[in-house]
C-alpha cells in the first residue's frame, strides 16, 4: 500500500495533533502487503547466500522446491525458459537485496491543527487544501527532500467548493542553501500569470487563463481576476498584506513564514495558471500552479431553471395582453361592427311606417358605400330617440348612425362642406327613415 486516505473524525478538534510518517518498502511477492502477522524474523535466511522461508514458487506455479531458482533470496538465478534437452544455458540472475525490504528507511513527524469547520460553509461542502511543500534550496540540497512547489501543483475542483489556501516556512534552513530573498529563509505568494500568448483552442477557450511559458505577472487591474476572488485577496496572496513585520516586500523577506487565506468559495469556472515571483530563479525549480474549475451542472442548472421561469412570466404576461386585446376587439366588433361593402343589403326602413322598407336611392347609396366614416355612430337606443325626434337614422351593416337630413329645399349643417358630394338629398312629406347596410 503506497497511500492512505485519512477521514478526519468530527469530534477532533485541537491545536497541537501529531503525525508520524514512517517510509517503508514492502516486496510484492510478501503476502498481503507484508502486513502479514506471520510474515516475520522467522522466515530469515540461515546464512547470505541461502534462500529465505518466503514461498515464491507457489505463485508461479511451479513447486516449492525447484531446479528454475524461484526462491526469495539474494541475488536469485532463475531459468526463465525451459528448454528440454538443450545446453544452451539461459540463466538470468535478479538484482535483489533481501536485507532493503520490510524495513524503515524515513521516518517524519509533522505538528498541525485541527480546526472546527465555519458556520457558514455548509456541511456538504468540500473544501480543498492549497498548501506549499518543499524547502530553501536546489535539488542536491534539498535532498531527500524536495524543492518548493505547490502541494497539489495541479488541482480540480467544482464550481461552488472551497478552496483553503494556507503555508508555511522557517527562518532556519541551511545559511549555504540557493534561494532568493534574505539567507535561511522560506517564503510565498500566489500571482496571477499573464495571459496565454498562443492561440486558445479547445473546449476550454476564453475561461483558460496564464501562460506556463511565461514569467512575468498578470498587471492587476480592476478586471484582473483568479478564481473569481476579490481584490482584497488578490492583494493578500501576493504581498501577505496587513502581515509584514518591516517594510520590505520586493522578495517577501519581511511577510511572515506563516499564511492563512482562509476557505474561499470558488465561484468562476475556468482553467487558472499562477506563480510564486520569488522561487522561481533558473537554477531552482519554478514554483507554478494551475487549477480547474469545472462548471456545476447543478447550478448551471439553477441558472437556467431561473432565466426560463423569468422567459415563462415575460411570454405569460404577453399572451395575457394579448388576450385582453383580443377580447376587446371582439367586444367591440359585436357592439359596433364594420360596414358592409354588400350593396344589397343597403335597404331603406321607415321608423315610424312600422317596419315597412323601399329601396334606398341610388345617389344615396353611392355616398354611404364611399364615406360610411363620415357618420357618427350611436347606440339602437339612441337612434330611436333620434328617429322619434324626426331625425332620419341610417344603419349600415348593423352599425347605428345618424345624421339630420335637409328639409326641402334647405341644407343640412353637415352639408356646409366644400364637397357637394358629402349633402344628402331632401325627401319630401313627414316620414322619417333610417338606412341599413
Amino acid at each position: 500500500m503506497n497511500s492512505y486516505n485519512w477521514t478526519v473524525p468530527d469530534d477532533i478538534v485541537h491545536k497541537n495533533c501529531v503525525l508520524r510518517l514512517r517510509y517503508n518498502i514492502t516486496a510484492g511477492e510478501l503476502p498481503d502487503g507484508g502486513f502479514d502477522p506471520a510474515i516475520n524474523a522467522s522466515l530469515n535466511a540461515e546464512k547470505d547466500d541461502a534462500p529465505t522461508g518466503l514461498d515464491v514458487a507457489t505463485m508461479h506455479g511451479l513447486p516449492k522446491d525447484n531446479d528454475r531458482g524461484y526462491y526469495f533470496q539474494q541475488d536469485a538465478v532463475v531459468k526463465v525458459f525451459d528448454i528440454p534437452n538443450s545446453d544452451v544455458k539461459l540463466d538470468l540472475e535478479v538484482t535483489l537485496n533481501t536485507n532493503q525490504y520490510g524495513r524503515t528507511f524515513e521516518d517524519r513527524t509533522h505538528v498541525f491543527e485541527i480546526r472546527k469547520r465555519p458556520d457558514d460553509i455548509p456541511k456538504d461542502a468540500k473544501i480543498h487544501n492549497l498548501n506549499v511543500r518543499g524547502k530553501r534550496g536546489n535539488i542536491v540540497q534539498t535532498y531527500p527532500g524536495v524543492e518548493y512547489d505547490y502541494q497539489p501543483n495541479r488541482l480540480e475542483v467544482d464550481q461552488g467548493d472551497y478552496i483553503h489556501i494556507q503555508w508555511t516556512g522557517a527562518d532556519s534552513n541551511p545559511g549555504n542553501n540557493a534561494g532568493q530573498g534574505r539567507a535561511r529563509t522560506d517564503r510565498n505568494n500566489i500571482v496571477p500569470l499573464r495571459e496565454i500568448t498562443y492561440p486558445k483552442e479547445g473546449a476550454w477557450e476564453d475561461e483558460a487563463h496564464g501562460c506556463f511559458a511565461c514569467n512575468y505577472p498578470e498587471v492587476f487591474t480592476n478586471s484582473t481576476n483568479l478564481l473569481g476572488l476579490n481584490r482584497a485577496d488578490l492583494m493578500a496572496l501576493a504581498y501577505h498584506e496587513g502581515k509584514h513585520y518591516f517594510g520590505d516586500i520586493e522578495e517577501l523577506d519581511d511577510t511572515g513564514t506563516h499564511f492563512d487565506l482562509g476557505p474561499r468559495k470558488i465561484t468562476q469556472a475556468g482553467i487558472w495558471r499562477f506563480l510564486c515571483t520569488r522561487n522561481n530563479n533558473f537554477t531552482n525549480r519554478a514554483q507554478k500552479m494551475k487549477i480547474t474549475v469545472v462548471a456545476n451542472t447543478a447550478q448551471e442548472f439553477k441558472y437556467f431553471q431561473s432565466r426560463w421561469n423569468a422567459y415563462v412570466f415575460v411570454c405569460g404576461v404577453c399572451l395575457a395582453l394579448l388576450f385582453v386585446f383580443i377580447m376587446a376587439r371582439v367586444q367591440q366588433s359585436q357592439v359596433d361592427p364594420e360596414p358592409s361593402d354588400d350593396r344589397n343589403d343597403v335597404v331603406v326602413r321607415q321608423v315610424s311606417g312600422k317596419g315597412k322598407s323601399c329601396p334606398l336611392p341610388e345617389p344615396l347609396q353611392e355616398e354611404l358605400l364611399s364615406q360610411p366614416s363620415e357618420l357618427p355612430r350611436r347606440s339602437s337606443t339612441h337612434a330611436e330617440n333620434i328617429c322619434t325626434n324626426n331625425a332620419p337614422l341610417l344603419q349600415l351593416g348593423g352599425v347605428n348612425a345618424w345624421a339630420p337630413l335637409s328639409p326641402a329645399g334647405k341644407k343640412s349643417p353637415r352639408s356646409r362642406s366644400r364637397t357637394p358630394s358629402r349633402s344628402f338629398p331632401s325627401f319630401s312629406g313627414s316620414r322619417h327613415h333610417a338606412a341599413t347596410m
